[in-house]
C-alpha cells in the first residue's frame, strides 16, 4: 500500500537510512541477514558469495535496469544495484520508466526490472514495459526486483504480488528479488502521513513517529541478489 518496499522475512527493526558504500570489487555491509532472493533455475539458490569476492564474467557485460518508483526507495535500491554491477567491472544503465518510455534499447547482455507495490499492485507502466518487451526479456538473462512493505515480514503476501505480476504480464523471470523499502513520513502529505501511521499501528509496528523516516531495506540482501545474478549471467548459455 502506498509504501515502497523492504526485504522479505526480516526480523530486524533496524533503520538503514543510508546505502552502504561500494568500493572496487567489494561493498561495505552490515551484518548478513536473511536474503530476499529467489533463484528459479534448476538446483535452487546458488551459494552466497562473500563480500569482496566478485564473480568473473567472460568479458564486460552491459546491464539495463528499468524501474518504477513513487517515494524514491526503489530508485535507491536500483542505484545501489547499478553501483555493485559497476564495482564488479561491468556497465549498468538505469531508467525510470515513468520518463524513459517503454522501449528496451538494444546492445544489452541482461535486464533487471524493478517495481514497487502500491495498493497491492506493481506500477502499471512497469507492467506495460514488460508486456511490450516480453520476448526480449525471455531471450536475455533477466530478473525482477519487487519492492513491497509485505516483504518486511509477510513473505507469502510479497510472493503473491509477484505471482499476480507474472499473471498480468505473462513473463516469469528466472531470478526474483523481494526487498522492503521505507516508511518515508517526511515525504508524505498531511493525510497520507496519518493514513500510513494508522496502517503501521494496526499492524503492530512501533514505527509511528511521523517526525522521522523508517528504512527497512536490507542492503546485504540486495548485494547477495546482485552477485547471484552476475554469477548466473557468467554461466554458459546452456547452464542458464
Amino acid at each position: 500500500m502506498f509504501l515502497e518496499a523492504a526485504t522479505w522475512a526480516l526480523s530486524l527493526r533496524q533503520q538503514r537510512s543510508r546505502r552502504p558504500s561500494v568500493v572496487e570489487g567489494s561493498v561495505v555491509t552490515s551484518a548478513v541477514a536473511k536474503s530476499a532472493v529467489q533463484n528459479r533455475a534448476p538446483g535452487g539458490p546458488s551459494a552466497v558469495p562473500r563480500p569482496g569476492r566478485a564473480p568473473t564474467l567472460w568479458n564486460m557485460a552491459r546491464i539495463y535496469i528499468p524501474y518504477g518508483t513513487v517515494e524514491g526507495q526503489t530508485a535507491q535500491i536500483v542505484d545501489y544495484i547499478a553501483e555493485l554491477i559497476r564495482a564488479h567491472g561491468h556497465e549498468a544503465d538505469t531508467a525510470d520508466l515513468k520518463h524513459s518510455g517503454d522501449t528496451l534499447p538494444g546492445g544489452y547482455d541482461g535486464v533487471i526490472v524493478a517495481a514497487s507495490v502500491h495498493m497491492g499492485k506493481h506500477e502499471g507502466h512497469v507492467k506495460d514495459f514488460v508486456k511490450k518487451n516480453r520476448g526480449e526479456l525471455e531471450r536475455l538473462p533477466s530478473a525482477l526486483v519487487s519492492v513491497s512493505m509485505a516483504a518486511h515480514g509477510d513473505e507469502e503476501t510479497a510472493e503473491g504480488y509477484v505471482t499476480k505480476f507474472e499473471e498480468d504480464t505473462g513473463w516469469r523471470p528466472t531470478h526474483v528479488g523481494l526487498f522492503a523499502g521505507a516508511l518515508l513520513y517526511s515525504h508524505y502529505g498531511f493525510i497520507k502521513k496519518h493514513v500510513m501511521k494508522k496502517i503501521a499501528a494496526d499492524k503492530g509496528s512501533l514505527d509511528t513517529d511521523t517526525t522521522r523516516d523508517y528504512v527497512y531495506t536490507e542492503w546485504d540482501g540486495v548485494q547477495r541478489f546482485t552477485e547471484d545474478y552476475l554469477a548466473w549471467l557468467a554461466k554458459p548459455a546452456g547452464g542458464k
